[in-house]
């Protein structure tokens, strides 16, 4: 990896010539080896549109795209329509992000007139922009343009084929890596100058009020600060906790005084899941992990990007330890793939002078960098052109269902009770439930599951959706992969009759 060094107090150019380590490589790299450069590209681009299609195919779909969906858009919607967010205690229902988000997606979505469809844009817009901020960090650290352009491919392509469900997603978790990407970029593109520095402490604030886990890259920033410079790491965490501590109070005025009784909501915890979650990611990335690994092991310098190291290390652990809670998903891998894609484009030189070293280098640095780096996504294409094609001969029917059930929601006098909180929210009935959040407060012990099973004697909802297949026998015990307990079914059919069912949904009316 390319070091530039620089003196207190100036900033660094963005493409001094990098020759430290690799002496040969530069007028090959760039000049003679363009015929590869061309191959990785082309062949890069076309595997991006391959992987990208399914997921932008169906980012106009009336129906949920996963479980967030319906909840960021109760939350964006009432942001900026009240009452605020945090205003009273928690009881079924739990907002399990800050704020900042639900009021930028609630702005975009009361311009727009779909709360649904401005965050599923705002996403993808994300999804676009960390490609871009991660080619510009690789830029400035490897000093070529190439590499940056490389990095941003990687990004798409990865993503892509590692949790494709997240491009194009109604959820605040790209938009915080956004702040938490432009942050890095202003910490890298000028350390030693105190306005990048001042610019990267309040992007990471901002960063950590849309998404409260992404703590892996400006840890990794205060740990080089730690060791390069205490003093400037004192002015920047003074204005990053300056930055949170506004954002707090903010917080506290606008949306409520509950905002930490939301934020930490009782979680149990799934080994099983984690190892799950755990073994997809290694599995996907195993080739470009142990290039890391080998080259955080060998390393030895001190200049701006050693922050990477850090944020390797952190990324890793941290997405592991998070991916334990029940209901986490492989998307707390996302810093830990974005710390390895930056270390791979900031080496992309260093793999130059390697394939220099073998009898045909053209040959074997495309083959690196548009093959074997690529193995765990080239491996996955078949799987995604086949979700892809399965969603695209699926849309009609499940956009007609989706609508059958908002249409007999809509009908049903009083609130309703909706596993999929997407039904609930497009038929116009408040969010009083949340299945998969009162499930853990119950599994917790926070509050005993009597609390809603005296709602359904009562007949407290007027229509009540469950997930349902129709290879689900419909008796008095819960489906495959509920969110809801047998004792919780068991009372529902007690209380309540099935009504209707389409494909995906089984909706209760009170018995009578």
């Amino acid at each position: 990896m390319a070091r530039i060094k620089t003196k207190a107090g100036t900033v660094e150019p963005a493409a001094e010539p990098v020759s430290s380590r690799v002496s040969a490589t530069d007028s090959v790299l760039w000049d003679d080896y363009q015929a590869s450069w061309i191959a990785v590209f082309a062949g890069l681009s076309v595997l991006l549109i391959v992987l990208v299609w399914g997921p932008l195919s169906r980012i106009g779909v009336h129906y949920s795209i996963g479980y967030n969906e319906g909840n960021a858009a109760y939350f964006s919607r009432q942001a900026v329509t009240g009452p605020p967010l945090y205003t009273v205690p928690p009881k079924f229902v739990y907002i399990d992000y800050p704020p900042l988000s639900y009021h930028l997606v609630g702005l975009a979505g009361k311009l727009a007139g779909n709360y649904v469809a401005a965050g599923r844009w705002i996403s993808l817009f994300a999804y676009l922009a960390i490609g871009v901020l991660a080619g510009l960090v690789v830029r400035v650290l490897s000093g070529y343009a190439r590499a940056g352009v490389y990095t941003a491919l990687c990004w798409g392509i990865w993503l892509a084929a590692f949790d494709p469900t997240r491009i194009g997603f109604n959820d605040p978790h790209l938009l915080a890596v956004v702040f938490g990407m432009t942050g890095l970029y202003c910490y890298v593109r000028g350390p030693e100058s105190t306005r990048w520095l001042a610019a990267s402490a309040v992007l990471f604030a901002v960063s950590l009020f849309t998404k409260q886990s992404l703590i892996a890259f400006p840890g990794a920033v205060a740990i080089e600060l730690f060791l390069t410079s205490r003093k400037r790491l004192g002015m920047w965490l003074g204005i990053a906790i300056g930055t949170c501590v506004i954002l707090l109070l903010l917080t506290f005025v606008v949306d409520g005084p509950h905002f930490f009784s939301y934020l930490f909501s009782p979680r149990t915890f799934a080994f099983g899941d984690f190892l799950n979650m755990f073994m997809l990611y290694t599995g996907m990335f195993q080739v470009v992990i142990a290039a890391a690994l080998i080259w955080i092991l060998r390393y030895s310098g001190a200049g701006r990007d050693r922050v990477l190291v850090w944020a390797a290390v952190l990324a890793n652990v941290l997405g592991s330890v998070f991916v334990l809670g029940v209901g986490a998903g492989i998307n707390h891998f996302i810093d830990a793939m974005l710390s390895i894609l930056l270390i791979l484009g900031s080496s992309v030189v260093m793999l130059a002078g390697f394939a220099e070293q073998t009898r045909w280098p053209r040959t074997t640095l495309a083959v690196l960098l548009g093959v074997v780096f690529f193995f765990g996504p080239i491996v996955n294409v078949p799987r995604r052109i086949l979700e892809a094609e399965s969603n695209q001969s699926q849309r009609t029917e499940r956009e007609q269902s989706f609508a059958a059930v908002v249409k007999f929601l809509k009908a049903q006098p009083g609130q309703a009770l909706c596993e999929d909180p997407m039904f609930c929210f497009e038929a116009g009935k408040p969010k009083v439930y949340d299945a998969f959040n009162a499930g853990e407060v119950f599994k917790t012990g926070t509050l005993p599951e009597s609390a809603v099973l005296d709602l359904l004697d009562g007949r407290a909802f007027g229509a009540i959706q469950l997930n349902w297949s129709p290879t689900d026998p419909i008796r008095p015990s819960k489906p495959r992969y509920s969110r809801f307990t047998d004792t919780f079914v068991r009372k529902l059919f007690a209380t309540y009759r099935p009504s209707i069912q389409t494909p995906s949904a089984l909706i209760f009316t009170p018995a009578r």
